[in-house]
């Protein structure tokens, strides 16, 4: 039960990030490098500020 919550929860994150990058590019088209790498710092924040 357990591995089936955390395999679903892990692809329902995956899906949101993919999608969330899709809009951010999509709204900077004239600089989808910064807003790409505004993208993968936030989401490294992310993951060092849930981790314990």
């Amino acid at each position: 039960m357990a591995r089936r919550y955390c395999c679903t929860m892990g692809a329902v994150h995956t899906s949101g990030l993919i999608v969330s990058q899709i809009w951010m590019t999509a709204t900077a088209p004239e600089a989808q490098e910064f807003a790409n790498s505004l993208f993968v710092s936030f989401s490294n924040l992310g993951v060092k500020i849930g981790s314990p």
